[in-house]
């Protein structure tokens, strides 16, 4: 079902919410490792991984094992995007382009 009927069903306690495959703490923690070993991006798991995460967690989180520590890998991976991208700006600058092509896609939405 779509989550905006899950959480709707979450809320009026008639479903359990099953979390998706990557919002497993293992596979979180690979991200979070290739992210920090990659100077470029790494491909994130899912394209709204952050609103899914914030959605879930926010109003499902005793239906998902080791919430807390999901919540502190997916805002590892978020800093650890933010900070190559300041310092991908920061070089832009620094080296006084005239100009550039940026793509800032989903996976750079503030995680709150």
């Amino acid at each position: 079902v779509p989550v905006w009927l899950a959480l709707n069903l979450k809320q009026r306690q008639k479903c359990r919410i099953v979390p998706p495959e990557w919002m497993d703490v293992e596979k979180l923690e690979e991200i979070r490792e290739l992210e920090r070993k990659e100077d470029t991006f790494t491909p994130v798991p899912s394209p709204y991984y952050m609103e899914l995460t914030k959605l879930l967690l926010n109003h499902a989180s005793d239906n998902i094992p080791k919430a807390d520590e999901i919540r502190t890998l997916v805002k590892d991976i978020w800093d650890k995007r933010i900070a190559k991208f300041c310092l991908s700006a920061d070089c832009f600058i620094s080296q006084q382009e005239a100009h550039t092509k940026v793509s800032i896609n989903q996976s750079l939405r503030k995680f709150d």
